[in-house]
């Protein structure tokens, strides 16, 4: 995947980006791009949940600070039902996807870019797409790269 063509997880609703964020201290160099998954570790700071996370505590929206544990403040969407994420599709666009088990996903970070996207290639399953960005400025059926929106499972939340 080509660098530039990422974008971060953020909320399909922009509500959310007001009401929606808690601010929690870093783990101890958490470098994390905005829009990376993350968990929380055992003293209650955010860090990166990992290649393939098996839970996700919520999306980070600002990047990390790569500094010692709790020097800085990072602010989060955490996980709830029902919220709709915004994420790039790796592999292209059916319409089988929307909101079918072949809409499945698991998400996966891009090693050159720091960025986060999904994949139905990736068995983690933590993302169901719901609807895509359409009109003139979206994207069509058969698509790579494409905007989608969905729900995080929540077999995959973080349990405190």
């Amino acid at each position: 995947m080509a660098a530039g063509y990422y974008q971060a997880i953020k909320p399909r609703d922009p509500s959310e980006y007001v009401n929606g964020t808690l601010e929690y201290p870093e783990s101890a160099s958490f470098a994390g791009k905005r829009g990376t998954p993350v968990v929380l570790d055992a003293n209650g700071r955010v860090d990166e949940a990992g290649t393939t996370p098996t839970s996700i505590f919520g999306i980070s929206v600002t990047q990390g600070h790569n500094t010692g544990a709790g020097v800085d403040k990072c602010l989060v969407y955490p996980m709830r039902q029902g919220v709709q994420w915004q994420i790039t599709l790796l592999e292209a666009l059916a319409q089988n996807m929307m909101g079918q088990s072949d809409g499945l996903c698991g998400i996966l970070i891009d090693a050159t870019t720091g960025y986060w996207y999904a994949s139905t290639a990736n068995g983690g399953a933590q993302f169901q797409i719901i609807d895509y960005l359409q009109g003139p400025a979206g994207f069509v059926i058969g698509d790579t790269l494409a905007t989608v929106y969905g729900t995080f499972l929540t077999t995959k939340f973080q349990v405190l």
